[in-house]
């Protein structure tokens, strides 16, 4: 199948948000400076990865080729960035100490992604299985009449929302109805993608949209939000604080679609993404750079490696090997 041509605003929107994801898990040791970061954050950035997927989202594949193809780009990056995480929390545990490192509750926790399991849980790296089952959900409900579209989503909904209630638990599934109303979204501007492109004034409403649902909802629940835990407030405060944060990347990102660092760390969220955890619990015990200079630290670190591994792919050994 022929590739889909790259739009050159969504990978600058990619770059820029991922570069969120790394600096809202920064731990900050000046609170009074960056104590708000997270709050701001986390109001809408694993929001906005959702709704960019629902723009790019394709149902052109037969149904069995579309799964086989979301587990080889999402599934399989998962499991190998999660046995990397693994590997890198014993290495931790020998290096620094701390608590005693349990493969088995790892291997657990890539299988069934929960939040709060032992220290070994890989439950950091959710959005991948999340996103796949979100596709495939929506790939499904797409593809069926209108009345069955809206009964199969009322029904997915409505068991996701049931097992978290009986469950007890914060899950992928959990997390499910909330994803899927984000790449909803972004599936229903798939074709008006230059909406994107707004005028200033459009802008500035979105932001005082944000700050103004974000204030409400935090003041409200005076706690900082986390899709991954799914402590979100109140769900449509929450959707708006998403969608209009999401919106204003991609409007800087529009403005600014032409710097390169960013469309690369764009095109390789996902490397980022499933890598930058091992680096952070290095980086955060380097004194006097702040976190700034542990997010420029963690993309300096990763850049090059993840360079390297594009030209060992395109190797002529490998293509030869192919």
């Amino acid at each position: 199948m022929k590739k889909m041509k790259r739009i050159e605003w969504i990978d600058t929107a990619k770059g820029l948000l991922i570069v969120l994801v790394i600096l809202g898990h920064i731990h900050s040791t000046h609170d009074s400076i960056w104590g708000g970061k997270d709050l701001i954050i986390n109001g809408f950035h694993m929001a906005g990865f959702f709704i960019l997927s629902g723009m790019t989202f394709s149902v052109k594949r037969p149904v069995m080729e579309n799964i086989i193809h979301k587990m080889r780009t999402l599934l399989l990056p998962y499991f190998f960035f999660s046995l990397i995480y693994l590997v890198y929390q014993y290495l931790k545990s020998i290096v620094f100490g701390g608590p005693e490192f349990n493969f088995m509750s790892g291997l657990g926790s890539i299988l069934i992604p929960i939040s709060g399991l032992p220290t070994t849980s890989v439950y950091g790296l959710w959005f991948f299985p999340c996103l796949f089952i979100v596709e495939i959900a929506l790939y499904i409900i797409v593809k069926l009449k209108r009345h069955n579209s809206i009964l199969l989503t009322s029904t997915l909904v409505l068991m996701a929302m049931v097992i978290h209630r009986f469950s007890g638990v914060v899950s992928i599934i959990s997390i499910f109805p909330i994803a899927l109303c984000f790449m909803a979204v972004g599936y229903y501007f798939r074709q008006k993608i230059d909406v994107f492109r707004l005028s200033w004034i459009s802008s500035i409403i979105c932001l005082i949209v944000f700050i103004v649902a974000l204030t409400i909802n935090y003041s409200i629940h005076g706690y900082t939000f986390d899709l991954s835990s799914l402590t979100i407030g109140y769900w449509s405060l929450y959707i708006i604080c998403g969608i209009s944060g999401s919106i204003l990347i991609y409007f800087i990102a529009s403005r600014f679609s032409s710097i390169a660092l960013f469309k690369t760390l764009g095109r390789d969220s996902m490397y980022y993404y499933g890598l930058h955890y091992c680096l952070i619990g290095v980086v955060e015990k380097i004194p006097y750079i702040g976190v700034v200079g542990r997010v420029i630290l963690v993309v300096a670190i990763l850049y090059p490696l993840i360079i390297l591994w594009h030209r060992l792919k395109a190797s002529p050994t490998n293509s030869t090997a192919k």
